[in-house]
């Protein structure tokens, strides 16, 4: 699941969710960061 995720918030995924009527909310907003797996906390903007 953390693959699919990170493909769809890469340039090539959100272009095809933009072209289907589903853009992706960006930045990435979670309640609950610590929950989010490893692999996909890259996609936050944590500082």
């Amino acid at each position: 699941a953390a693959l699919y995720i990170n493909f769809l918030f890469s340039p090539e995924g959100q272009e095809i969710m933009r072209r289907n009527a589903h853009p992706l909310t960006i930045p990435v907003v979670v309640d609950r960061p610590e929950n989010l797996p490893y692999a996909l906390q890259g996609l936050l903007n944590i500082e």
